[in-house]
């Protein structure tokens, strides 16, 4: 946020970074599977798709589309190589291949996806937009199509001769299932094409949290679960499971939002588990609770590495603290050392005067260590030391605040730092001056 602040969002500005994210976190582990290969974009539109959870009506509708984003199943379904490439010419014979689906699956997925060629014709109202269609069939079954004429209604199976995806799903298969992709209409030389599957073995499991997560207590927490028989319970144990406290019951969504009470004791043992009524599942590792430093301010002198001291307000019960250093370049952090008190003097050698110097703090009650604390970036300047090799030094004001440069105002001026325009230098950043009082008369004298 502005100011490098933190803050809690929702609606579809938010969710817009969260799909985004998981993307980068798709395509991160496509690369890792296949030694640093770019993967297609038809293959990670297919994926999140085909392994989202339904919402709303049965099947695609006009309102969830394919459903939520499951990170966690899209995953898998690269991990187990639950996918096929290939290309279509006009005239060319069905392309096919055998999916073989354990006894007891509750459900299986097969989505076929392509990027259309590129064209420019002039559509008719109601004409497809489409320059090449493909079609799928898993074992004679259609995928799912919609009534544009009747968005409400309810998917039916059919032809789709509209989309660039094409969804077909089987509740209760098992044995072998054979797969089909047609040429329907191939204007280009070939259709490149990728068809992805996920076999949902059904079950009642929890899918978050993980395991190994570090709370705090009073903050909330999203549990979620899958194929729950009945209205779930969710509880907590502070003891490796001798013991465990409620925090959510007859919940009958597929997810719960629970909050950890403001008194939890400070533990590396706790198991947070979910039950419908038949079955217990819980947390594959334990979670850390402990509370979480905040209110990090720092105290240094402009144009100088000395003198630097980080304060942030007590934990209750907390034996001591652990002071972080980020090392920016490499999304690391350095341990600078561990206090009983709650302000640290930073020494000269820990202040970079090349970079951003960014700090965070743990607490440490009875042996058991909290999250970093939300960071702070420290907005003095440090000395700058140039080789001759280094000169002229020019200072652009990007980052935004200067690590070099610091200006010192007089009491008549605001000064703001805004932007450059994308018609000018990005990467540049203007000092815009201002009045501070609109009857005041400006000394030119004064030192701005």
């Amino acid at each position: 946020m502005p100011g490098d602040g933190y803050d809690l969002m929702d609606g579809t500005s938010m969710a817009t970074p969260g799909a985004s994210g998981l993307m980068a976190l798709l395509v991160e582990r496509y690369r890792q599977l296949n030694q640093g290969e770019e993967p297609l974009s038809a293959l990670l539109r297919a994926v999140a798709a085909n392994t989202a959870d339904d919402r709303g009506r049965p099947g695609p509708d006009y309102e969830y589309g394919y459903g939520v984003l499951n990170g966690e199943r899209a995953a898998e379904a690269l991990e187990k190589g639950w996918y096929r490439v290939g290309a279509l010419s006009q005239g060319d014979a069905d392309a096919e291949f055998v999916i073989d689906v354990p006894a007891g699956a509750k459900q299986l997925r097969v989505m076929l996806a392509w990027t259309d060629t590129v064209g420019k014709p002039e559509y008719a109202y109601g004409e497809p937009a489409l320059l090449n269609d493909l079609d799928l069939t898993v074992s004679g079954v259609e995928p799912w199509v919609l009534d544009r004429d009747a968005p409400e209604s309810t998917s039916v199976r059919g032809r789709d001769t509209v989309n660039n995806m094409e969804q077909v799903t089987i509740d209760s298969p098992s044995g072998r299932y054979t797969v089909k992709v047609r040429a329907g209409r191939v204007v280009s030389r070939s259709q490149q094409y990728v068809v992805v599957w996920y076999i949902d073995r059904g079950g009642f499991s929890l899918a978050s949290p993980v395991g190994g997560e570090q709370l705090a207590p009073g903050e909330s927490l999203t549990a979620r679960w899958y194929n729950a028989s009945g209205p779930v319970t969710v509880e907590l144990s502070y003891d490796g499971g001798q013991g465990y406290v409620e925090l959510a019951r007859g919940v009958s969504a597929p997810q719960a939002e629970v909050r950890i009470p403001a008194d939890a004791p400070a533990t590396s043992r706790a198991l947070l588990r979910v039950s419908d009524g038949r079955t217990y599942r819980e947390v594959a590792s334990p979670l850390t609770i402990a509370a979480v430093p905040e209110w990090l301010s720092l105290s240094a002198a402009p144009c100088s590495a000395s003198g630097w001291e980080l304060s942030w307000n007590p934990v209750a019960g907390a034996t001591g603290y652990e002071v972080l250093r980020a090392d920016v370049a490499t999304g690391t952090y350095l341990a600078l050392g561990t206090i009983a008190d709650t302000s640290w003097a930073i020494a000269e050698e820990h202040v970079g005067s090349n970079g951003r110097n960014v700090f965070a703090v743990r607490s440490i009650t009875n042996d058991v260590v909290s999250r970093r604390s939300a960071d702070l970036l420290a907005r003095a300047t440090t000395p700058l030391r140039l080789s001759g090799s280094a000169l002229p030094f020019v200072e652009n004001f990007n980052p935004y605040p200067s690590a070099q440069t610091q200006v010192v105002k007089g009491g008549e001026l605001d000064m703001l730092y805004i932007e450059m325009p994308l018609e000018l230098d990005p990467a540049e950043t203007a000092m815009h001056y201002v009045k501070a009082k609109a009857t005041s008369e400006y000394d030119s004298s004064k030192t701005i």
